[in-house]
C-alpha cells in the first residue's frame, strides 16, 4: 500500500492540528482519550499498530479502565472519529 504523504499534518475536523497530549472524544461511545503518540509514516511503531502510513495512538478510558486505540490517517487527513476537546497544559508542574 503506497501512502499518500510522507509527512503528513493530522488534523481534527474542527482544524486543530493533532499535538501529543491532547484530550480528545473518541468514536467509542465518546469516551475520553488523551493522544498519547503520532504514529509517522513508514516507522516500526506505526507498522507494530497497524496504521503503515501514519497515524494516533490513543489512550482512551472505558470505564475507569485504560485501553489503547489506534487509527490510521484517514485519505483526506481529518479525523472523523476523532474530536478535539482541549491541548494539554504546557509545562506545568
Amino acid at each position: 500500500m503506497a501512502c499518500k504523504e510522507t509527512n503528513p499534518m493530522f488534523r481534527y475536523t474542527s482544524g486543530e492540528e493533532v499535538h501529543v497530549g491532547d484530550v480528545v472524544l473518541t468514536g467509542n461511545n465518546n469516551n475520553t482519550g488523551i493522544i498519547e503518540q503520532v504514529l509517522e509514516p513508514g516507522t516500526d511503531e506505526a507498522k507494530a499498530f497497524a496504521c503503515p502510513c501514519g497515524g494516533v495512538l490513543i489512550a482512551e478510558d472505558w470505564n475507569g479502565q485504560k485501553g489503547y486505540l489506534s487509527i490510521e490517517i484517514p485519505k483526506d487527513s481529518c479525523w472523523e472519529d476523532v474530536s478535539f476537546v482541549r491541548r494539554a497544559p504546557s509545562g506545568g508542574g
